[in-house]
């Protein structure tokens, strides 16, 4: 099983026969067995029939669209999974002890995450002010298991990623220099292919809260609010440093990724363009396609986490949930 990228602007995806067809102007680019997709990510301008939306429908494939400027704009996805007792348990469940244990224990393993991978590029670049954001980091994380708002363990989040990524800026190549994290639009090449990755991880973690039968909209830890699927932002937050910071690392670094595969389409923010966004995505699958130490791949883990998650909450125990930690 895998997932299906469409990148490819004005392209027609159709369904024939056991296929799904990807063409453009009549030329086919790609003919796809229907049952060995896993999942479909649209980007920019491309068309769907309805005949392949029906059977996407049928058989369980989720359908993400996000726009040429890395905006996740909505899914389709089949009904055939919803567990409504479990949904009726995560309404239940807001603002409870078990939602604060849960808020511990990931942003406690978010911080952890953090830290390794300041750790492994520390070694290639030593600075003093990287070993004090490190220590620093560490500190903060001994105050979140005694920590009894979630709020505050929010806010202790916010000042370790303010560090985190401040520490992350002096360890990149010139080229990708940065100031700080902006999102929305990205003003840096580096800041564009975080936004990117976590967009696209969003939409794993979408994906694995809809197979576990959950409502990706009521989750345990950021504040409910209108359009945004506040579980899958809860459940990724562990995945974060440990998948896409670490892969964009990666790419800068080994240089990849260079400086032409990035646009400027206004004046408010800079994105990858039609070549920076194939490198990027056959980066992503191959890190979630990549077998942990776990000894399972990352797209695996991710659905074993939102299945995990599910019974812990059924038996409002939080001890049932272990975070994904590296070493």
């Amino acid at each position: 099983m895998s997932f299906v990228y469409v990148t490819e602007h004005g392209a027609l995806i159709r369904l024939s026969g056991g296929k799904i067809i990807i063409e453009k102007a009549k030329k086919i680019l790609a003919e796809i067995p229907k049952n060995t997709i896993d999942g479909m990510v649209i980007l920019g301008s491309v068309q769907i029939t309805s005949q392949a939306i029906v059977e996407f429908l049928n058989i369980g494939v989720p359908v993400t669209w996000v726009s040429g400027m890395q905006k996740f704009y909505g899914r389709l996805e089949s009904m055939s999974r919803v567990n409504v007792l479990r949904q009726a348990k995560q309404i239940k469940m807001q603002d409870s002890n078990f939602s604060l244990s849960m808020a511990q224990k990931i942003i406690e393993a978010k911080l952890h995450n953090q830290q390794i991978i300041l750790r492994r590029y520390y070694r290639r670049r030593i600075s003093d002010n990287v070993s004090k954001i490190i220590k620093s980091i560490e500190t903060i994380s001994k105050f979140i298991p005694n920590t009894i708002l979630i709020s505050r363990i929010m806010g202790y989040e916010g000042i370790a990623a303010k560090n985190y990524f401040s520490a992350l800026s002096e360890m990149v190549p010139k080229d990708f220099a940065f100031e700080k994290r902006s999102r929305r639009p990205p003003r840096d090449m580096f800041n564009s292919m975080l936004s990117f990755g976590y967009s696209l991880l969003m939409s794993e973690v979408h994906t694995a809260i809809n197979n576990a039968g959950l409502h990706p909209y009521f989750g345990f830890m950021h504040a409910i609010k209108e359009h945004h699927p506040t579980l899958a932002s809860d459940l990724m937050e562990e995945w974060r440093p440990v998948l896409i910071d670490s892969m964009v690392m990666a790419l800068v670094s080994h240089n990849e990724i260079k400086p032409n595969c990035f646009e400027h389409p206004n004046s408010d923010g800079i994105f990858l363009n039609s070549t920076g966004r194939k490198i990027f995505l056959n980066a992503y699958e191959k890190k979630l396609q990549t077998v942990s130490e776990k000894k399972y791949s990352y797209r695996h883990l991710i659905r074993t986490q939102a299945e995990n998650y599910a019974r812990a909450l059924m038996e409002g125990d939080a001890k049932k949930y272990e975070p994904f930690r590296i070493r």
